[in-house]
């Protein structure tokens, strides 16, 4: 038999008075409930509580005290307790420590089952005795504020709140205080890592004395992330000069950063924020930027380009799982479509949330919603991830973040809100139960705008309603030159949910003043002259008419075939997206993504803006939430032809082609061509052409 250990003498034996054991290792003394003498305590009857007391309650957190309450603590602790410690240290020195313990624990069992005070035998809860901790005071704010981490932060006024808060449009990911990655580092992480503390902490100290002592601090008060940026672009730009004297510029900017005055730090907060702000397009930027954009000469009149052209036609065929339609849908397939539209009960998932709601189309009967589930909060801007560098392993991964909000993924659940979920429909079986697919049809008179057999190319805009995504403009120009044939805004058949402005540059009091499309109206200005429509019935350029809205898709889609023909070249870029929009099954499409395809393939492509920018050195839908220019879109996708054209006809000139009388031909095979020859050959024009520069 083991020796007991008297670790369980403190706890009360689970049998109770039912225990027959001679020496229990448990405790069987008796147990006081609520201060008072137990009756069956008096008759030598050990008892112990079946259930625990609820009324108990684990001891209070204590609250943390401000500085005025801790003084006034103290100070009584002092003058009334001094009495008290000398004469529990005293006991304390003469007890011994089995009977400490002894006392500690029974103490402790009285703590667990306190006194009432009301006399209902510990029916009232320990709660309601306890005091209730009083709401922090003004002390409390000015304790905060001692360990605030970032006091920049907080704006000195409206203007700044505005100002910090509100995105701009060329603003960057929010950074940490970390070196960035250069080509050829001049110094280790390290070393570079302190040159940005110091700068950090130079540009720190300006923008508070800014804060205290200039007269206008909400104009040139940078907030923290602001400040991080700068300390980086500084460390950066002194980064890229060498080795070999970054050492000393970055001492020296660091010197004159300490000693410069607030009139230098607002001149250098300025030009920064020059820098940072993108001033928005007018009229006369863009007459000014038209005359620095890459100027298009493939050397071949109008109607010498359309012949290289319509020798880079290419099938469609096999294209058809990334959306280009070849043959309209059979009327089985438009069936089980409508069968499944009506088994869905009109449920959709967003397009921009990804929250499963109910559409109504014609409105619900019972309040006439359109939508239900409420507002809809999303990123209008893609996810952008950026691209992994070989210092990553060293500077850490750089998170994918919303170019729209620069808040990274995972952070908020959007920054803009919009009444209602919206949906897209791709299916071509469901597009073509709501409007079914048409060729293009044969011309039975010659168009007026399509003379000399000219290609055309268009561009659509769309918006939301409770069908899908139908569309809502239609722009065409001529091709080579560049000229509007055809630009109406366009009603949609169901009902409107969002124009998206942001994309389509439709709003909706566009859609809703818009007159009807053919209705004349006299200009008074210029006697004679309808809707801006000259004697020929072309449309004037130098005029621009506000927009006419066509009465649906249908009738839209019909202006478009009285400038088309079977054989004419239709110019777009992801031109699949608006021809299954207007419900066309053209058989002649140039698509500038197949003629710039993306190195991974489709259904990866490249964006309008990116080759415009690189390939024509022209910057387009810079509108910002006012939207994109369809015309504009439309006239850059025809300069991105041009340039193909251009390369084609070169190597086509290697291989034997020539133009003789105008027309397109094929020298023998094994004849020498003399060098320069093809530029005879070609010079011959017509009278009526038109270079192809202008």
């Amino acid at each position: 038999m083991f020796s007991s250990t008297s670790l369980f003498k403190n706890t009360p034996c689970p049998l109770g008075q039912d225990c027959t054991l001679l020496n229990c290792i448990f405790s069987h003394d008796t147990v006081h409930l609520n201060g008072k003498d137990d009756p069956a305590s008096s008759k030598g009857i050990q008892t112990l509580p079946d259930k625990p007391d609820v009324s108990v309650e684990p001891p209070t957190k204590r609250r943390r005290l401000m500085d005025d309450e801790q003084s006034l603590i103290k100070n009584h602790a002092e003058s009334s307790g001094s009495a008290e410690k000398s004469t529990l240290a005293t006991k304390r020195q003469l007890t011994p420590p089995s009977d400490r313990r002894e006392k500690a624990s029974s103490a402790a069992l009285k703590q667990k089952a306190p006194v009432s005070q009301s006399g209902n035998n510990g029916s009232e809860l320990a709660s309601v005795q306890r005091p209730i901790s009083p709401p922090p005071t003004k002390s409390a704010e000015k304790f905060v504020s001692k360990f605030d981490p970032s006091p920049l932060d907080r704006p000195t006024s409206q203007a700044t709140a505005s100002r910090s808060f509100e995105p701009s449009q060329n603003q960057k990911p929010k950074e940490v205080l970390n070196p960035r990655s250069v080509l050829r580092s001049p110094a280790q992480h390290p070393t570079r890592l302190r040159i940005v503390q110091q700068l950090h902490a130079a540009l720190v100290s300006l923008n508070e004395k800014t804060s205290k002592q200039s007269k206008k601090p909400e104009a040139f008060v940078l907030s923290d992330g602001d400040l991080v940026s700068l300390a980086l672009d500084e460390e950066e730009n002194v980064a890229k000069t060498g080795s070999s004297v970054y050492a000393n510029i970055v001492k020296q900017r660091i010197v004159q950063l300490r000693k410069m005055s607030l009139e230098d730090w607002e001149k250098l907060v300025l030009a920064r924020l020059q820098r940072n702000i993108k001033p928005r397009p007018n009229t006369s930027d863009s007459k000014a930027e038209k005359t620095t954009q890459k100027s298009i000469s493939s050397g071949l009149t109008a109607g010498e380009e359309l012949q290289v052209l319509r020798k880079m036609r290419k099938s469609l065929a096999g294209l058809e799982s990334f959306g280009y339609v070849t043959s309209p849908p059979s009327t089985e397939e438009i069936e089980s479509a409508r069968a499944g539209i009506k088994a869905a009960n009109g449920f959709e998932k967003c397009d921009r949330c990804g929250t499963r709601f109910q559409v109504f189309p014609g409105r619900r009967e019972e309040d006439g919603a359109l939508t239900t589930n409420g507002t809809c909060t999303y990123h209008w801007e893609r996810i952008q991830r950026p691209q992994s560098s070989r210092t990553d392993a060293i500077t850490g991964h750089r998170e994918p973040f919303y170019p729209c909000c620069k808040e990274p993924v995972g952070i908020s659940a959007g920054c803009t809100t919009s009444p209602h979920h919206v949906f897209k429909v791709a299916e071509v079986k469901r597009l073509a139960s709501i409007l079914q697919f048409a060729p293009t049809p044969e011309p039975n008179f010659k168009s007026k705008p399509a003379k000399n057999d000219s290609a055309v190319t268009f561009d659509c805009e769309m918006g939301y309603t409770t069908l899908g995504m139908e569309i809502i403009r239609v722009t065409a120009v001529s091709w080579p030159a560049g000229q509007r044939l055809l630009d109406v805004l366009v009603r949609p058949m169901g009902e409107l949910l969002d124009p998206n402005t942001r994309f389509s540059g439709v709003s909706r009091e566009q859609l809703a003043t818009a007159r009807p499309y053919g209705e004349p109206v006299i200009d008074e200005s210029v006697i004679g002259r309808s809707d801006n429509v000259l004697e020929d019935g072309e449309l004037d350029q130098d005029k621009p008419s506000p927009l006419r809205i066509a009465s649906s898709p249908s009738a839209a889609r019909q202006l478009l075939f009285g400038l088309l023909s079977p054989e004419t070249p239709l110019i777009g870029h992801a031109i699949e997206n608006d021809l299954n929009a207007m419900r066309i099954i053209h058989p002649f499409v140039v698509d500038t993504v197949l003629l710039f395809p993306h190195p991974k393939g489709l259904p990866i492509r490249y964006k309008l803006k990116m080759l415009a920018a690189k390939y024509l050195q022209r910057d387009i839908q810079t509108g910002g939430a006012q939207g994109h220019d369809s015309k504009e879109d439309a006239q850059a996708t025809g300069d991105l032809v041009r340039l193909k054209v251009g390369e084609r006809w070169n190597d086509m000139k290697t291989q034997g082609w020539c133009f003789k009388d105008g027309v397109l031909t094929e020298v023998e095979p094994g004849k020498v061509i003399p060098r320069g020859s093809h530029i005879q050959l070609g010079a011959k024009r017509d009278a009526g052409q038109v270079d192809s520069t202008d």
